[in-house]
Formats: C-alpha cells, structure tokens, sequence
C-alpha cells in the first residue's frame, strides 16, 4: 500500500477501535446488523467519498485505499451497507442528473440509505432481471439485495432494449415491493426486490458522464466491487488465521498445547499460505488499479476459495466449541459465506473467466 494509503486506514483502525471497540456494542451490532454509531462516524470520516472522483467533490482516491479499509471491515467484523456506499455511490454518482443530486447527498452524507439491485451480483438464475418493456415501465425481481430493508432508495440495473440502464427509485414506490429472506448471517441481512410496472422517469435515470456511457461504468463497477469484496474476505481470513493461531497456543491437551502437535502445524501453515497468498493478491490488484472484468472475475474466484477453506480449516483448529452460539468465531465464517457467492462463488466465478478466454481466443 502506498503511505497515504497507509495513513488513511491506520486513521480507520483507530476510528473503529473507538467507535466500534466496545464488546457489547461489536455484540449488539453484528446481532442488529447495522451499527448507527459506526455509520455514522465512517461518514464523518469521508468513507464515502474515498472513490468519489475529486471533480465532483470526492477525495479521489484509488482502489488500493478502499481495498486496505474493507480489509479492516472483514478482520472486525463491521456490519453496515458499506459496500454500497463506498463503491457503488461514488461510481454511479457522475452519471446522475441534477434533479438528483440533493438525494443523493444525503446519501453521501450518510443521512439516508441506498441498495443496489443487480441480478449479476447472485448469479445466473434465469428468473431474476429486471426490464423496461415497450410501456416505459420497469418489471422484474431480483433476489437477496443487501440491506433492502434499511435502504431509502436502490440504484437498479436493468435492461431496456439491447441497452443497460440504471434508475433511481425511492423505496416508496408505488410498484416497488420487498419480500424478507432469511440470511445465515445476520450482518448481512438480504430481501427481494420485485418491480412490477414501476414507472421510470428520465430524471431519475442515469445517463453519460462525459465521454464514459453507463454500461463502460457498469463494467467497472462490478469489477470494483469484486475486487472491494476479495479485500474484505482477505480481512476476514486474516481473522480466522490470527484467532487459530492464539487458540493453538492457549488450549492444552495430553498436557500440551495443541499447537505443538504436527497435524495442528499442518493445518495451520495451510491456513497461512492461503491468506498470506489472498492478501497479496488483493493488494496487487489493489495497486494495479485493475478494471477490466476478467481480472476481477479471477480474482473473486481465488478469494472465494481461499477464505472458505481457511474459515473450515479454523472451525477444524478450534473444535466443537467453534460451533457454539456463545463462541464468536462463527460469526466471521458466516460473512465468508456470505461474502462467498456474491457476484460468483469460486466455480461461477472460474467458469466465466474460462468462457471469456474461450471467446477472446476464438475458440467456439
């Protein structure tokens, strides 16, 4: 990471250890799913306009800084919809009209709450899209959107013709419905989205920002988030390793620390290779600033695997007291899981980059 990277989460870390350091409060969040005192102190921090370009009042930073800040978000386990507005708000933000612009402020500003629905980001299940037919008006449904029953508003991607749009629309649409489902993880708590003859306004529907069209920054769009959601599984891998590692040298058996034992050391220089390798990988993606979706497509692939096996391999070190409701451990497991199949699992995630290589060598 360069030193104003370096810098910024050094300033995160000690703003998450006051805000968010507490044990009761870490408890309280992570069983509500949201955190009002973090929210609020990440949006007083700028975390939303990390990537926010400087012309339109961002700071300007690139992905390497965002990365090192959803790295710190895994390893403590911070719940919010940070994703959405560290990402996807200051990528979608030049292309929005003026008439919009208030709201999202507000957004920006942490006041109110925006969703993305993306049928991409749950994989290809031929039933979820989301359409304008020939009426003008928006039809679909589009499953497990994060934090869809805290948000305001949802940014959503749809299709209309052979062109991609993105509208805003207020969650007190008439049309737009939610549909609770239940989640193995409850600080990543998820619904459907289901559009039924929304009607789409052209002042609330994204357009050209300069040269770049919509569908070019959709395309780095969900690069970038592929690429942010690898950081926070490298963060939380780099937990699960870190608490194995402890547990090892603290828990005795035979009058020994399990630590000691070989198949213990095996496991656990397995769990290293794997995290010291996704954070690598992360980081040199990170400072690469890549964008192009076969990229991130792979890189996705690789941390989906990594902070899976590492996450089995420390239920493996700590037992069956890993599986307890009153042992923490758990919980960090359950946003790998999470974390795992959005915007492609390692099979999805291999399986397109092989059809792009496919279609790029011309074989086929």
């Amino acid at each position: 990471m360069t030193e104003l990277t370096d810098e910024v989460v050094h300033a995160a870390e000690t703003m998450v250890e006051r805000t968010f350091g507490h044990i009761e409060a870490r408890a309280n969040a992570r069983r509500a799913g949201w955190s009002t005192e973090m929210w609020k102190a990440a949006a007083d921090a700028g975390w939303f306009d990390i990537l926010l370009a400087e012309d339109v009042g961002g700071l300007g930073f690139d992905t390497s800084t965002a990365a090192g800040l959803f790295s710190l978000i895994g390893a403590e386990l911070v719940p919010g919809a940070f994703l959405e507005h560290m990402v996807v708000l200051p990528l979608l933000y030049p292309h929005a009209p003026e008439t919009l612009l208030p709201r999202l402020k507000k957004a920006r500003e942490g006041s109110s709450i925006v969703a993305l629905g993306d049928s991409e980001a749950t994989g290809n299940d031929p039933r979820a899209h989301a359409v304008i037919e020939n009426d003008g008006r928006l039809h679909g449904w589009i499953p497990m959107v994060r934090y869809a029953q805290r948000a305001d508003a949802f940014f959503v991607i749809c299709d209309r013709g052979s062109s991609t749009d993105v509208v805003y629309l207020p969650a007190t649409t008439p049309g737009l419905h939610l549909e609770s489902r239940s989640s193995i993880d409850p600080t990543f708590p998820v619904a459907d989205l289901r559009l039924e003859g929304v009607e789409v306004r052209a002042e609330d529907t994204l357009r050209t920002a300069g040269t770049r069209p919509v569908s070019e920054t959709l395309v780095r769009l969900r690069s970038t988030i592929r690429q942010i959601v690898s950081a926070e599984l490298a963060g939380l891998s780099r937990h699960l390793l870190d608490s194995s590692v402890e547990y090892a040298k603290q828990r005795h058996q035979f009058g020994r620390a399990i630590g000691s034992f070989q198949p213990v050391q095996q496991i656990l220089a397995d769990m290293t290779l794997d995290v010291f390798g996704l954070e690598a990988y992360v980081e040199d993606a990170a400072s690469s600033n890549l964008r192009d979706q076969l990229s991130a497509v792979a890189l996705k692939g690789f941390a989906s695997k990594s902070a899976r096996r590492v996450g089995e391999a420390a239920l493996q070190i700590h037992g069956g007291i890993a599986f307890t409701a009153e042992f923490d451990l758990h919980q960090w497991f359950l946003r790998v899981l999470s974390l795992q199949g959005l915007y492609g699992d390692e099979s999805a995630s291999f399986l397109d980059a092989g059809r792009t290589l496919v279609t790029e060598d011309g074989v086929g």
